[in-house]
């Protein structure tokens, strides 16, 4: 299990990679920096590569911000 640090390191990374840019902080919206329905999909394929377990794209629509989505992906499964 990653540290929470390490976690949101990962989901940061993870963004920027799907959007092409890293003008966000941790608690922007996903589709007010530039987000779409197919980079959210592109963001969720990655998370379960990089994390090894499931990340449902719909995640990434409910914990639209860094922070919520490494809150929600740091909870037990």
């Amino acid at each position: 299990m990653q540290t929470t640090d390490t976690l949101a390191r990962t989901v940061h990374e993870t963004w920027a990679a799907a959007l092409g840019h890293d003008r966000f902080n941790d608690d922007d919206y996903f589709f007010s920096v530039g987000g779409t329905s197919l980079s959210a999909l592109k963001v969720a394929a990655r998370l379960t590569a990089a994390l090894g377990r499931q990340v449902p794209v719909r995640l990434i629509f409910t914990c639209q911000t860094v922070s919520a989505l490494t809150a929600a992906l740091a909870q037990p499964n």
